[in-house]
């Protein structure tokens, strides 16, 4: 059953290839607000350098602002396979989801963006990073029910193990610190 089981999720994986080989998926706009300083007419006695310039404080508290969410860190969900484990982190294959485009559901394919290539990214954990271990049977067919959930630890992780991280990337797309881990387990 469980050769089965494989077979069919391969056939899967293969058909979700295929079929969006010839597509290319739509780039998320950044739009990114330019401000620009107003133009004063300078006065006889800024000309004679009589006025000392005082910064706008408009212009430094929208500049602050840029500032302040530039540094903010985004917090996005990451999923793949463990590749490597060490003692400062692990090495995750990250795994790609797109949407059906009838809308019926997610599909995941692991191991690959969308020319192909493995993408390797190395993920960090904090003292404050909570592990939670999802025992899944029956790979999972009835929901909820099939899913047993319980705390863990860096020492569950595995290689090969499937992971659904929550945090947030340091170094774009290739280093990640982890908030939240969830650590699979098909039984």
């Amino acid at each position: 059953m469980k050769k089965k089981i494989a077979i069919f999720l391969c056939a899967v994986c293969l058909a979700g290839l295929t079929a969006c080989g010839g597509k290319e998926e739509e780039q998320a706009l950044t739009v990114e607000a330019i401000t620009q300083p107003e133009e004063n007419p300078q006065s006889d006695n800024t000309l004679n350098g009589s006025e000392g310039s005082e910064p706008d404080s408009e212009s430094d508290s929208s500049n602050a602002e840029e500032a302040k969410e530039s540094t903010q860190e985004k917090e996005e969900e990451l999923e793949g396979n463990v590749e490597s484990i060490s003692s400062e982190g692990i090495i995750l294959s990250r795994s790609f989801t797109y949407e059906e485009d009838d809308g019926s559901g997610l599909v995941m394919v692991s191991g690959a963006d969308e020319n192909g290539e493995q993408v390797l990214v190395t993920v960090s954990f904090s003292e404050n990073t909570k592990f939670e271990l999802y025992t899944v049977k029956n790979s999972g067919i009835n929901g909820d029910s099939d899913v047993t959930k319980q705390e863990a630890s860096f020492a569950d992780i595995k290689e090969g193990a499937s992971l659904k991280l929550t945090g947030h990337f340091t170094v774009e797309e290739k280093e990640y610190t982890a908030d939240y881990v969830i650590i699979y387990d098909f039984v």
